[in-house]
Formats: structure tokens, sequence, C-alpha cells
């Protein structure tokens, strides 16, 4: 009999194998189109058995010993880096888009069609000089480009705005996401604990929230063998078994507002993260959205610094009586170039010649203009071998040397000009760029697209806008210089002109953008081509499932015909004892 007993153990234990081999499989179809499920894989193995009565052991049957996940660790983490890559790419690409996008280069309000109109207008001036509305349309295309440049400096510091909030919004879901990583490594360890393979669907949602992770900063993992995984950024630790440093955020003061960085919420040490969306996000913010700051920035700044020389030289058709500077000394008794004076456009050593005259009615027109006039050649030393000249110097020199117009230092430190009664005056000649420094008689007021502006009163007396290099009503040389401004090379622009200047800025946005599509492309091939593979290893393949489905089931029904047959022997040993 313990042969009968033995012959059906064995059947017994081969049903029993079979069929949770056949659930196992199951399990594996129910979860074919479960994205992130990991395929298992029922490991049956041979167990040995009795001594038959001639001597030979041919086994015990069949026992389910194990059951695998099917799981490349290699291809998991070389996934879970380019997910990485591909996310930051995919982030910086789409910030950049949306910077393009501010600029609207397509529409009419664009800054190259702005600086284009700005130009034409004064060249307008220059071949009709004697018309007030011409003069109205140059001082409003300034206007309108001053605006445009104003608004957008402002679209790119909310832009940077919104990508601190979307970098602290991610760091939040980091933090979540890590916290989750502990939660579960708990709970796989605790399942895992003398009971081996138990804990795979918390496994399987453990691998999808460290892949989730990857999409924000780079990781890498070690699984201990317990079954929890320590997850590393760079070289610090983030999880450890069941407890999660946390992940926050800490704001410095930069040039440009606030700036949000990532930071370890336990002792607020900066991240060294190289991939991720908050990478690519980061990358747009301090790289090229600080650069397209600072060359619109640079763009406002030449324009106002090479227009107001120019300007400040000329002569409108009304004569100036009374005019102040636009730009605030910070220490009138500083030399004119220091840091103590803190003018936004540095003098150098020069003169520049002011014109006095009387004011008298033109008999022919009607108009006033300046006769008996005399010419003043007022040096600006700033030669920096001593005493270099101070606004108070400059004053004091005007009073001394100029008759019939008083020179003074405002309340808020700006230089004031004043004719006597029935006089006035007129610049030309500046070597020095003193007038433009100081603010005499420009166009614009400001020092760069955050503050630029034009000269208040120009919009209510067209007739000051300096458009001559004299006060003859057809004179439009001065405009005429101004409008050639945009195709003069220009120093502090790298010797572009101002158009080509911004064109050029442009056109490096432009390849950046295209440089990230690329890369963002190039990356996504990389990850579609490492989740193929991670699915041949780990993905439910619904045919090889069926072929399974087929041998084990074909295994469980001659296990039961197996056990059927012996049942009958024993019936018919117990037949022929009675």
């Amino acid at each position: 009999m313990g042969l009968v007993n033995g012959a059906l153990q064995i059947g017994q234990g081969a049903l029993l194998s079979y069929q949770s081999a056949l659930q196992i499989i199951g399990n594996n179809i129910a979860n074919g189109g479960t994205d992130g499920y990991v395929r298992q894989t029922p490991l049956l193995t041979a167990l040995r058995g009795v001594a038959l009565p001639e001597g030979l052991m041919p086994g015990g049957g069949v026992a389910l010993t194990a059951l695998q996940r099917n799981m490349d660790e290699a291809v998991e983490s070389r996934l879970r880096a380019a997910i990485g890559d591909e996310k930051m790419n995919l982030a910086g690409r789409q910030a950049l888009t949306q910077l393009e996008a501010l600029y609207n280069e397509l529409g009419d309000q664009g800054l190259s069609g702005l600086i284009n109109d700005f130009f034409a207008a004064f060249q307008a001036v220059q071949n009709t000089p004697a018309d007030l509305p011409t003069r109205g349309i140059a001082i409003s295309a300034g206007q309108t480009l001053a605006d445009q440049l104003h608004q957008t400096r402002s679209d790119l510091l909310g832009m940077y705005d919104q990508l601190n909030q979307q970098i602290q919004t991610l760091t939040g879901r980091a933090n979540d996401l890590a916290g989750q990583v502990a939660d579960l490594n708990r709970e796989i360890v605790r399942s895992e604990s003398g009971n081996p393979g138990a804990a795979a669907a918390l496994r399987d949602q453990r691998d999808g929230v460290l892949k989730k992770l990857a999409e924000v900063i780079d990781i890498h993992t070690i699984e201990t063998p317990q079954g929890a995984v320590n997850v590393y950024v760079g070289n610090q630790p983030l999880v450890q078994l069941t407890e999660s440093r946390g992940l926050t955020t800490a704001i410095r003061t930069g040039t440009y507002g606030s700036t949000v960085d990532i930071r370890f919420a336990d002792t607020h040490e900066s991240l060294a993260i190289t991939t991720g969306q908050i990478v690519g996000l980061t990358t747009v913010r301090d790289v090229h959205l600080v650069g397209q700051i600072q060359q619109i920035d640079t763009l406002a700044t030449a324009l106002i610094e090479q227009v107001n020389r120019l300007h400040s030289q000329g002569q409108g058709l009304d004569i100036l009586t009374d005019l102040t500077g636009s730009y605030t000394v910070g220490d009138p008794a500083a030399a004119l170039n220091s840091n103590a004076a803190g003018l936004p456009f540095d003098p150098v050593n020069g003169t520049f010649k002011l014109t006095v005259g009387q004011v008298t009615k033109d008999p022919a027109t009607g108009k006033d203009v300046m006769t008996d006039e005399q010419e003043y050649v007022i040096p600006v030393s700033l030669m920096g071998l001593g005493a270099d000249m101070s606004l108070q110097d400059l004053v004091g020199y005007i009073n001394a040397n100029v008759s019939d117009v008083t020179a003074s230092v405002t309340a808020d430190n700006r230089l004031r000009l004043q004719a006597s009664s029935g006089y006035g005056f007129a610049f030309s000649e500046d070597t020095s760029g003193g007038l433009a420094a100081l603010g005499v008689n420009v166009f614009f007021t400001g020092h760069n697209a955050g503050d630029i502006g034009v000269e208040s009163n120009l919009a209510t007396h067209p007739g000051r806008l300096a458009a001559g290099l004299s006060d003859a009503e057809g004179d439009g040389s001065n405009a005429g210089r101004i409008a050639a401004l945009a195709t003069m090379a220009v120093p502090g622009l790298g010797n572009m002109s101002i158009p080509g200047h911004w064109q050029a800025s442009v056109a490096q946005l432009a390849s950046s953008s295209a440089a990230a599509q690329y890369a963002s492309e190039a990356t996504h091939g990389v990850a579609q081509s490492l989740q193929a593979q991670r699915e041949s290893v780990s993905g439910v393949n619904i045919d090889e499932e069926a072929v399974n489905l087929m041998r084990y089931q074909r295994s469980f029904q001659a296990a039961a015909r197996y056990v059927s047959i012996v049942d009958e022997l024993v019936n018919e040993m117990l037949s022929m004892v009675k």
C-alpha cells in the first residue's frame, strides 16, 4: 500500500502544482494590458521519491517551489535614466517654445518690426523736418518701441516666476514620490518576511513610482537583502529603507528676483541633479531665459545710449530755455564717471558746445529764432589724473564762464539749465557723451528695457525733437544720423547694428529651441528602445502565455488521469483482498 500511497501523492502534488501554475499564467494574461506589470513565471521542481521494490528511485513528482519576477535590473536602471533624459529635454523644449512665443516675431508687434519702424520714422523726419505730424509719428514710434521693450522684459520676468512655480510643484511631487517609495519598502519587507515572492504586486507598484521619480530628478537605486530599495541622488541618499529625507525648495534673491532651488528637507543641502524635468526647467530659466533678459537689456541700453548721444547734440524747432536732465547723480561732488556718481552711461574726457542767443521772431515765418549767438566750449575733464569733473564742478564752470544761462543742481541731484529772460540755448559737438549721460536734451529715458521710455516733454512738444544740427526749419540732418543707426555697427553690441543684434538674439533662441527639439526626439527614441528591451524581458506576450496555458492545462489533465488510474488500481487491489 505504501507504493500506492506514493503514487497518489505524486498525482496530488502534480494537480496542485499545475493548478497553481495555471493561476499564475491566468494572472499574467489578466495583466497583459497593465502598465508596469512584471511577468511572473512559476518555477516547478522535480521531487525525490521513495525507492521502488526493484531498488530504483524514479522521483516523487513535482512541486511549485518559487515564483519568479522576470526583471532585468540593469535594463530597468538604464530605462529610468533614459526617462530622466527624455523628460528633461521635453521640459526644456516646451519652455523654449513658450519663450519663442513671447517674442511674436511673425506678428506686426514683434520687436524687429518696431525697431525698423522707429528708424524709418526718423528717416521720414529727415525728409520733412518741418512737418510736426511726421515728428509726432517718430516720437510715437519711439514710445511704442519702448513700451514693447518694457513689456517683453516684463513677460520674460513673468516666465521666470512661472518656471520657479513649476520647479516648486515638481519638487513637491518628487517629495511625495520619495515618501511613497519609503512606505512601499516597509510593506514589501513586511510581506516578504518568511514568505519570498509574496509582494510581487507591491514591487511592481514601487517600480512604477521609481520611474515617476526618475522623470523629475535623476536617481539610482540599490536593493537590500530584505527587499527594500535605497534611493540615491548623486552620492546622497534620499530614501533609506523605510525613511525618506524629504525634498523642499529654498528661495534665494538674484538679479531678476527670487530664484527657487531644490534642497534636501532635513539638511537643506543642494541636490546634485543632472537630468529630469527640474533640470530641464532650471536650464531654461538660468541659461536661456536669463540670457534673453540680458540680451534685451543690452539692446535697450545700446538704443538709449546711441540715440541720446546724437539727439542731445541736435536742435529742434522749439528753442530751449529751461531744461532739466533725466538722470540723477548719486553724489554731485563725485567724478561724473565714478561709481559714486552712479550714472547709467559713463561720460569720457572731452567737450561739448553750448550756444546761447537772444530769442526773436523771424519776420518771414513768425517763428522764434536765436540771434546774436555766442558759442561756449564746455570741458568735461575726466582724464583720471587728478580731480575729475563732478556735477558741481560742471555747474560751477558754466556759471563762471557762460553768460545768460544759469546752471544748478536740483533737489534730486539733476542738472538744470535756465536761460535768462529773452534768451535761449542749444547744444552741439559733444565728444564727451556728458549730455547724454546726464540726460540733457535726450530722446529716451531709462537705462535698460525695464525702465526705457521717451522723454516726457517730447510727446507734448514735438517741435523739441532734435532733428537738425541747426535751428533752420528745413534741417533734418540729425534725424538722418539717428536713422543711420539702423545699419551702423555698435561696439557695445559686438559691432552689430541695433536691428542686427536683436535678429541675432532671436536666431540664437530659435537655434536653441531646434537643438532642444532634436535632443527631445533623440532621447525619446532611446527611452522607447529601452522600453522595448524591458518589455521583451518583463512584458506579457499573450501568444507565449497561451502556449504555457495549454501546456499546464495538458499537464493538469494528465495528472488527473493518472490519479484516476491509480484509484482504479486501488479498487482492484481491495476487491482481490475481499
